[in-house]
Protein backbone atom coordinates (compact mmCIF):
# COMPACT_ATOMS: atom_id res chain seq x y z
CA UNK A 1 0.00 0.00 0.00
CA UNK A 2 1.07 3.63 -0.48
CA UNK A 3 0.41 6.90 1.28
CA UNK A 4 1.34 10.55 0.88
CA UNK A 5 0.64 11.47 4.52
CA UNK A 6 3.30 12.01 7.17
CA UNK A 7 3.13 9.66 10.12
CA UNK A 8 2.90 11.30 13.53
CA UNK A 9 2.84 10.29 17.17
CA UNK A 10 4.29 7.19 18.77
CA UNK A 11 4.97 3.81 17.20
CA UNK A 12 5.59 0.39 18.78
CA UNK A 13 9.23 -0.61 18.99
CA UNK A 14 10.37 -3.44 16.78
CA UNK A 15 11.87 -6.44 18.62
CA UNK A 16 15.37 -5.53 17.43
CA UNK A 17 14.94 -2.02 18.85
CA UNK A 18 13.81 -3.46 22.18
CA UNK A 19 16.91 -5.67 22.17
CA UNK A 20 19.08 -2.63 21.62
CA UNK A 21 17.68 -0.86 24.66
CA UNK A 22 17.94 -4.01 26.75
CA UNK A 23 21.62 -4.52 25.99
CA UNK A 24 22.57 -0.84 25.87
CA UNK A 25 20.64 0.35 28.93
CA UNK A 26 23.84 1.09 30.84
CA UNK A 27 26.07 1.88 27.85
CA UNK A 28 27.49 5.38 27.77
CA UNK A 29 28.09 5.23 24.00
CA UNK A 30 24.63 4.10 22.90
CA UNK A 31 24.25 7.32 20.93
CA UNK A 32 27.20 6.29 18.72
CA UNK A 33 25.62 3.03 17.52
CA UNK A 34 25.41 4.14 13.91
CA UNK A 35 26.05 3.41 10.26
CA UNK A 36 27.69 5.93 7.97
CA UNK A 37 28.94 6.38 4.44
CA UNK A 38 31.24 8.90 2.78
CA UNK A 39 30.33 9.63 -0.83
CA UNK A 40 32.32 11.52 -3.44
CA UNK A 41 30.21 13.87 -5.54
CA UNK A 42 31.08 14.21 -9.19
CA UNK A 43 29.82 17.78 -9.14
CA UNK A 44 29.13 20.40 -6.52
CA UNK A 45 25.52 20.95 -5.42
CA UNK A 46 23.97 24.25 -4.49
CA UNK A 47 22.77 24.95 -0.96
CA UNK A 48 19.19 25.13 -2.20
CA UNK A 49 19.44 21.75 -3.94
CA UNK A 50 21.17 20.27 -0.89
CA UNK A 51 18.34 21.26 1.46
CA UNK A 52 15.72 20.16 -1.05
CA UNK A 53 17.28 16.70 -1.37
CA UNK A 54 17.37 16.05 2.37
CA UNK A 55 13.87 17.45 2.86
CA UNK A 56 12.53 15.12 0.16
CA UNK A 57 14.18 12.12 1.84
CA UNK A 58 12.76 13.03 5.25
CA UNK A 59 9.27 13.56 3.82
CA UNK A 60 9.34 10.13 2.21
CA UNK A 61 11.05 8.12 4.95
CA UNK A 62 9.25 8.73 8.24
CA UNK A 63 11.78 6.69 10.24
CA UNK A 64 14.28 9.52 9.79
CA UNK A 65 12.05 11.64 12.05
CA UNK A 66 12.13 9.19 14.97
CA UNK A 67 13.51 9.98 18.40
CA UNK A 68 13.32 7.83 21.52
CA UNK A 69 12.47 8.71 25.08
CA UNK A 70 12.47 6.74 28.30
CA UNK A 71 9.13 6.52 30.05
CA UNK A 72 10.01 6.40 33.74
CA UNK A 73 6.41 6.29 34.87
CA UNK A 74 6.36 4.89 38.39
CA UNK A 75 2.90 3.42 37.99
CA UNK A 76 2.37 -0.30 38.04
CA UNK A 77 1.09 -0.43 34.49
CA UNK A 78 2.66 -3.01 32.18
CA UNK A 79 4.07 -0.18 30.05
CA UNK A 80 6.00 1.48 32.87
CA UNK A 81 9.75 2.07 32.45
CA UNK A 82 10.00 1.43 28.72
CA UNK A 83 11.53 3.24 25.78
CA UNK A 84 9.14 4.80 23.30
CA UNK A 85 9.58 5.96 19.72
CA UNK A 86 8.05 9.25 18.59
CA UNK A 87 7.94 10.96 15.19
CA UNK A 88 9.27 14.50 15.32
CA UNK A 89 7.74 17.32 13.33
CA UNK A 90 9.70 18.66 10.36
CA UNK A 91 10.55 22.33 10.91
CA UNK A 92 13.22 24.53 9.38
CA UNK A 93 15.09 24.59 12.68
CA UNK A 94 14.89 20.80 13.05
CA UNK A 95 16.10 20.21 9.49
CA UNK A 96 19.01 22.62 9.86
CA UNK A 97 20.29 20.61 12.81
CA UNK A 98 20.83 17.69 10.44
CA UNK A 99 22.65 19.69 7.76
CA UNK A 100 26.10 21.22 7.61
CA UNK A 101 28.52 22.51 4.99
CA UNK A 102 32.21 22.25 5.86
CA UNK A 103 35.58 22.87 4.21
CA UNK A 104 38.52 20.64 5.24
CA UNK A 105 42.22 21.02 4.41
CA UNK A 106 43.46 17.49 5.14
CA UNK A 107 42.39 13.87 5.54
CA UNK A 108 42.96 14.09 9.29
CA UNK A 109 40.60 17.05 9.46
CA UNK A 110 38.07 15.13 7.36
CA UNK A 111 38.18 12.19 9.79
CA UNK A 112 37.82 14.54 12.76
CA UNK A 113 34.79 16.23 11.19
CA UNK A 114 33.05 12.90 10.59
CA UNK A 115 33.79 11.78 14.14
CA UNK A 116 32.48 15.04 15.58
CA UNK A 117 29.26 14.75 13.58
CA UNK A 118 28.71 11.22 14.87
CA UNK A 119 29.11 12.55 18.42
CA UNK A 120 26.21 14.94 17.77
CA UNK A 121 23.68 12.10 17.51
CA UNK A 122 21.39 11.88 20.51
CA UNK A 123 18.61 9.30 20.48
CA UNK A 124 16.50 11.36 22.87
CA UNK A 125 16.74 14.61 20.93
CA UNK A 126 16.96 13.86 17.21
CA UNK A 127 17.40 14.20 14.37
CA UNK A 128 19.09 10.79 14.42
CA UNK A 129 20.84 11.40 11.12
CA UNK A 130 23.26 13.93 9.66
CA UNK A 131 24.15 15.05 6.14
CA UNK A 132 27.46 16.89 5.80
CA UNK A 133 28.47 18.52 2.51
CA UNK A 134 32.26 18.63 2.50
CA UNK A 135 34.67 20.54 0.30
CA UNK A 136 37.96 18.64 0.54
CA UNK A 137 40.82 21.01 -0.37
CA UNK A 138 43.44 18.27 0.04
CA UNK A 139 42.00 16.25 -2.86
CA UNK A 140 40.06 19.00 -4.65
CA UNK A 141 36.87 16.96 -4.37
CA UNK A 142 33.34 17.42 -3.07
CA UNK A 143 32.06 14.84 -0.62
CA UNK A 144 28.87 13.99 1.22
CA UNK A 145 29.02 12.32 4.62
CA UNK A 146 25.82 10.61 5.73
CA UNK A 147 25.36 9.02 9.15
CA UNK A 148 22.27 7.62 10.88
CA UNK A 149 21.72 5.88 14.17
CA UNK A 150 21.20 2.15 13.82
CA UNK A 151 17.81 2.44 15.54
CA UNK A 152 16.41 4.02 12.37
CA UNK A 153 18.42 2.32 9.62
CA UNK A 154 19.96 -1.02 8.65
CA UNK A 155 21.71 -2.60 5.69
CA UNK A 156 18.54 -3.02 3.66
CA UNK A 157 17.14 0.46 4.26
CA UNK A 158 20.55 1.95 3.43
CA UNK A 159 20.22 0.68 -0.13
CA UNK A 160 16.74 2.18 -0.43
CA UNK A 161 17.89 5.51 0.99
CA UNK A 162 20.97 5.66 -1.25
CA UNK A 163 18.92 4.84 -4.35
CA UNK A 164 16.61 7.75 -3.53
CA UNK A 165 19.58 10.00 -2.77
CA UNK A 166 21.18 9.19 -6.10
CA UNK A 167 17.94 9.86 -7.94
CA UNK A 168 17.49 13.21 -6.20
CA UNK A 169 21.06 14.29 -6.93
CA UNK A 170 21.36 13.10 -10.52
CA UNK A 171 17.88 12.48 -11.91
CA UNK A 172 15.23 14.30 -9.81
CA UNK A 173 12.51 13.39 -12.29
CA UNK A 174 13.12 9.69 -11.53
CA UNK A 175 12.60 10.14 -7.79
CA UNK A 176 9.45 8.42 -6.55
CA UNK A 177 8.10 10.58 -3.77
CA UNK A 178 5.10 8.30 -3.13
CA UNK A 179 5.51 6.39 0.13
CA UNK A 180 5.20 2.66 0.47
CA UNK A 181 4.24 1.00 3.76
CA UNK A 182 5.54 3.21 6.54
CA UNK A 183 8.00 2.01 9.15
CA UNK A 184 5.37 2.70 11.79
CA UNK A 185 2.75 0.61 9.98
CA UNK A 186 5.24 -2.24 9.60
CA UNK A 187 6.03 -2.04 13.32
CA UNK A 188 2.32 -2.16 14.21
CA UNK A 189 1.74 -5.17 11.94
CA UNK A 190 4.73 -6.87 13.52
CA UNK A 191 3.31 -6.24 17.00
CA UNK A 192 -0.14 -7.49 15.94
CA UNK A 193 1.39 -10.69 14.56
CA UNK A 194 3.41 -11.31 17.72
CA UNK A 195 0.42 -10.79 20.00
CA UNK A 196 -2.07 -12.54 17.69
CA UNK A 197 -2.90 -16.25 17.44
CA UNK A 198 -0.28 -17.02 14.79
CA UNK A 199 2.56 -15.39 16.65
CA UNK A 200 1.51 -16.78 20.03
CA UNK A 201 1.48 -20.32 18.65
CA UNK A 202 4.92 -19.86 17.04
CA UNK A 203 6.67 -18.53 20.15
CA UNK A 204 7.09 -21.91 21.96
CA UNK A 205 8.88 -23.34 18.91
CA UNK A 206 11.33 -20.44 18.71
CA UNK A 207 11.89 -20.54 22.48
CA UNK A 208 12.91 -24.16 22.03
CA UNK A 209 15.28 -23.24 19.21
CA UNK A 210 16.74 -20.45 21.31
CA UNK A 211 17.29 -22.77 24.26
CA UNK A 212 19.16 -25.26 22.06
CA UNK A 213 21.73 -22.68 20.95
CA UNK A 214 24.98 -22.75 22.88
CA UNK A 215 25.94 -19.15 23.74
CA UNK A 216 29.16 -17.93 22.16
CA UNK A 217 30.07 -16.32 25.47
CA UNK A 218 28.79 -16.96 28.96
CA UNK A 219 27.00 -14.12 30.68
CA UNK A 220 29.89 -13.83 33.14
CA UNK A 221 32.58 -13.86 30.48
CA UNK A 222 33.51 -10.57 28.88
CA UNK A 223 34.29 -11.09 25.18
CA UNK A 224 37.75 -10.15 23.98
CA UNK A 225 37.43 -7.24 21.58
CA UNK A 226 39.84 -6.41 18.79
CA UNK A 227 39.86 -3.93 15.93
CA UNK A 228 41.27 -5.37 12.71
CA UNK A 229 41.60 -3.62 9.36
CA UNK A 230 42.58 -5.21 6.06
CA UNK A 231 42.43 -4.43 2.36
CA UNK A 232 41.10 -6.68 -0.40
CA UNK A 233 43.10 -6.38 -3.59
CA UNK A 234 41.71 -5.70 -7.06
CA UNK A 235 41.89 -9.36 -8.12
CA UNK A 236 40.06 -10.61 -5.01
CA UNK A 237 37.50 -7.81 -5.30
CA UNK A 238 36.73 -8.87 -8.88
CA UNK A 239 36.21 -12.47 -7.75
CA UNK A 240 34.07 -11.37 -4.80
CA UNK A 241 31.82 -9.03 -6.77
CA UNK A 242 31.62 -10.81 -10.12
CA UNK A 243 33.19 -14.17 -11.01
CA UNK A 244 32.20 -16.04 -7.83
CA UNK A 245 28.54 -15.31 -8.45
CA UNK A 246 28.62 -16.72 -11.96
CA UNK A 247 29.81 -19.98 -10.46
CA UNK A 248 27.53 -20.14 -7.44
CA UNK A 249 24.55 -17.95 -8.30
CA UNK A 250 25.13 -15.81 -5.22
CA UNK A 251 25.68 -12.15 -4.38
CA UNK A 252 28.45 -10.42 -2.45
CA UNK A 253 26.57 -10.51 0.85
CA UNK A 254 26.09 -14.28 0.56
CA UNK A 255 29.83 -14.81 0.17
CA UNK A 256 30.74 -12.50 3.06
CA UNK A 257 28.14 -14.10 5.34
CA UNK A 258 29.42 -17.61 4.64
CA UNK A 259 32.99 -16.42 5.26
CA UNK A 260 31.87 -15.07 8.65
CA UNK A 261 30.05 -18.29 9.57
CA UNK A 262 33.02 -20.42 8.54
CA UNK A 263 35.36 -18.31 10.65
CA UNK A 264 33.05 -18.64 13.65
CA UNK A 265 32.88 -22.37 13.03
CA UNK A 266 36.64 -22.70 13.42
CA UNK A 267 36.48 -22.46 17.21
CA UNK A 268 32.83 -23.17 17.99
CA UNK A 269 30.30 -25.94 17.43
CA UNK A 270 28.75 -23.89 14.64
CA UNK A 271 30.41 -25.69 11.74
CA UNK A 272 29.72 -26.44 8.08
CA UNK A 273 26.90 -28.87 8.87
CA UNK A 274 24.97 -26.09 10.59
CA UNK A 275 25.52 -23.75 7.66
CA UNK A 276 24.12 -26.32 5.26
CA UNK A 277 21.08 -26.92 7.46
CA UNK A 278 20.36 -23.20 7.50
CA UNK A 279 20.39 -22.96 3.72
Amino acid sequence: STSSFSVSGEMPLLPVQKEFFFHAKNAENRHRFNQSILLELHQAITDEHYVSVVESLVNKHDALRLSFHFDDDNSKSENAEVWRATHQEITDEWLQQALSDIVVQSQNELAAVCDRVIDELDITQGPLFRFVKITDRSTQTNKLFVVAHHLIIDGVSWRILLDDLQALLLHPDDFRSTKTLSFSAWSKRNFEWITGDTGTKAIPYWRKVEASIKPRFSSSQAPVMAHIEFDIGASQTLKLTQSAHRAYGTNTQDILLVALLLSLGCDTEFGEDKIEEGG
